[in-house]
């Protein structure tokens, strides 16, 4: 607990932001990210804490403004606690260009990609999955990499392909190693059109999550990228694992032959009874390269997903922005995405990259049967690059309130256009968008609740 005296000066972070939403302000730490909601005296009480006034002056200045018990030297204080103790002010003048970044304490996520082989040839693939690699690990190895994993503090484990269900037997011994070394998050991606009643007794037994990738709401957009034939007997697959109570999530892909589905999109999700919709923008690697009449704009991305949003709302279907909404009521300052830094891609030969949508590029760490998991992440100078690199880097980025929140956006998607990590995302007006208008919903709820 801060002690304060009311001698002292106070100080709020230059990253400071107010927005009035309605007869309220929403407060957001830029060097947090934190969010508080205040009333007019607390709009001017932030507005005092620039370093000028003690707080005793700035007790007797909202109390002159504001004179109310509410704003008694007794609640000043109070308050002015709490948002140090929350980092919402200091009693030290704060320095909005200071970098946090250094060594992480824990690797917290993996991509484990079990083969590169797939029985479909989708247009937007990053990877341009299709015959497995020839030097694929083995059932053994795979096993061992979980092992480390856990070691280093992993959680959650993601298994991924190509298609995992071609490569069945090292896909049950991960799951069942991982829920033995007590990993609790364990999910499987998958095209959904090889999943048998005893890989779903399978993913029950064994709690892990499946994430169901479609093209599209209807056979026509799903089609056109994924292949003829393959809508109705995935659609039927992802009803049967939700009725086996399976935590199974459909992910979509926004891309021109799946513009205007939004509201088909909602519908699906509530028909089939998923726990979950995740929505992803294109990234142009592998075979995407090949297919550039996919792409959309950041404006029609962004109409997609208020689209999606509003009729998720109105059928009650869960989607990403749910949980990116909890999470602003506990999220910590992010200096990056987590690429290369917590979180970590390996393919199926055993290369190493920062992140799963940096696979088969330039940025390749190095190979896990040439030294141990934890040598690459902590020593390979690919790593090393993500974990110094900050959003305070990117210069466009240093003015904005929400760099801590957005972290920079998907390095990736900044790469693949720029060939540089130190430039503003394609997407940024889209995140920014999309953050604003969640941050005005909690803003609402928090008044809400006081």
């Amino acid at each position: 607990m801060s002690t304060i005296s009311l001698d002292q000066k106070l100080y709020s972070p230059d990253s400071l932001v107010l927005k009035k939403l309605g007869d309220f302000y929403a407060v957001l730490n830029g060097d947090g990210p934190n969010i508080v909601v205040v009333d007019e005296s607390g709009k001017d009480f932030f507005g005092l804490c620039n370093g000028t006034y003690k707080l005793r002056e700035i007790a007797e200045r909202i109390h002159e403004r504001h004179p109310s018990e509410d704003t008694s030297t007794d609640k000043i204080m109070e308050f002015s606690r709490s948002l140090i103790n929350s980092g919402f002010i200091t009693t030290k003048p704060p320095d909005p260009l200071k970098k946090e970044v250094g060594l992480p304490e824990r690797l917290s996520q993996i991509y484990l990609h079990l083969t590169h082989k797939c029985n479909l040839d989708c247009k937007h693939c990053y990877i341009s999955a299709g015959r497995p690699l020839p030097d694929e690990m083995t059932s053994k190895e795979i096993l061992n990499l979980i092992e480390e994993f856990r070691r280093l503090g992993g959680n959650r484990l993601i298994l991924t392909g190509g298609e995992t269900f071609l490569r069945r037997e090292p896909l049950y011994q991960a799951v069942r190693k991982a829920r033995d070394l007590g990993i609790q998050d364990v999910k499987i991606e998958t095209n959904g059109t090889l999943i048998t009643d005893k890989d779903i007794r399978l993913l029950k037994d064994s709690e892990a999550s499946v994430a169901v990738s479609l093209g599209g709401a209807t056979p026509r957009s799903h089609s056109y990228v994924r292949g003829k034939g393959t809508f109705l007997k995935v659609i039927k697959t992802v009803r049967k694992l939700a009725e086996s109570n399976v935590n199974t999530t459909i992910g979509i892909t926004l891309m021109r032959p799946n513009l205007g589905e939004g509201r088909k999109i909602a519908h699906l999700a509530k028909d089939l009874g998923v726990n979950l919709v995740t929505l992803n923008m294109i990234t142009f690697m592998g075979r995407a390269k090949e297919h550039e009449e996919l792409a959309i704009s950041p404006t029609e991305a962004m109409s997609a997903v208020k689209e999606v949003r509003q009729a998720a709302e109105e059928l009650g279907v869960k989607t990403v922005f749910e949980e990116i909404l909890t999470s602003l009521r506990h999220l910590g300052r992010r200096e990056s995405c987590g690429a290369g830094v917590n979180s970590l891609s390996i393919a199926a030969n055993g290369d190493l990259y920062p992140c799963n949508s940096f696979q088969d590029g330039p940025l390749r760490a190095g190979n896990v049967r040439e030294q141990t998991l934890e040598e690459i992440w902590r020593k390979s100078s690919v790593c090393q690059t993500f974990q110094n690199l900050s959003v305070l880097d990117i210069h466009e980025c240093r003015g904005c309130e929400l760099k801590f929140i957005c972290s920079g956006g998907c390095l990736a998607e900044t790469f693949r256009t720029f060939q540089d990590l130190r430039v503003r995302s394609p997407y940024c007006s889209v995140y920014k968008e999309i953050y604003w208008n969640l941050i005005a919903e909690l803003a609402h709820e928090l008044w809400n609740e006081t």
